[in-house]
């Protein structure tokens, strides 16, 4: 019976050594990572190992602080050569503004001719007093002129001699709107009509200049005086 009994123990010692022997590589395995992380604290959970010769290829990416805006890259700060085209702006048009007319109208004090009828537009050229204009049209407070270079200009109506003195009686022809200026931009003063006999005491551009019986002075068309 005693030696049953101690041979009973002696296979029970081997099978736990036997036991023993294989849990204990379990044990380091399972304790490995940890010992490697406090041994190397910059070794990171669940990192990538890579091989020498592609981290030589990687490149290296700076790290951005929280909140920080997005770095910016190089090809981001390289001009874009969109090509722009550029339409001129057009020639301004005072066509619109301008009663069409043709006289012959001596200059009585020196000016400018300018690019538009302001005198805020670019100079043309330089008139002097007691030269006549080649008058093509008129607007409210300018003439428009061909000049000696062929341009097109305006001079204030203030520098030229709008009227050439005429004295006779003409009859209407028809209705007419008495004007204070040779144009329709001027101011309604009176109305003469159809049959009336008229006093002509001046002539301008595509206007006359009548004096009626009340002294009163200004302009009709001319198309309606026979």
């Amino acid at each position: 019976m005693e030696g049953h009994a101690s041979g009973r123990a002696a296979r029970h010692e081997a099978l736990w050594l036997i036991i023993a022997a294989g849990l204990l590589p379990l044990a380091f395995i399972a304790n490995a990572p940890a010992q490697v992380s406090r041994g190397n604290p910059s070794v990171l959970p669940n990192a990538t190992i890579v091989s020498d010769e592609a981290a030589a290829t990687r490149q290296p990416q700076p790290l951005a602080a929280e909140g920080a805006p997005p770095a910016v890259t190089a090809s981001a700060l390289v001009p874009h050569s969109h090509s722009r085209h550029y339409t001129p702006a057009p020639e301004l048009s005072y066509s619109a503004a301008v009663e069409p007319a043709h006289a012959m109208l001596k200059l009585k004090q020196d000016s400018w001719a300018y690019a538009g009828p302001e005198t805020s537009s670019r100079p043309l050229e330089r008139l002097r007093a007691g030269k006549f204009l080649n008058v093509t049209g008129s607007t409210h407070y300018f003439v428009q002129a061909r000049l000696k270079s062929g341009a097109t200009g305006y001079v204030p109506i203030a520098a030229v001699d709008l009227t050439r003195p005429e004295d006779k009686i003409m009859r209407l022809s028809g209705n007419a709107t008495v004007l204070s200026q040779p144009n329709r931009y001027g101011k309604k003063l009176s109305e003469v009509h159809q049959g009336h006999d008229i006093h002509v005491v001046g002539v301008s551009m595509n206007y006359i200049k009548i004096r009626m019986k009340s002294g009163l002075e200004g302009y009709v068309p001319m198309t309606a005086a026979e």
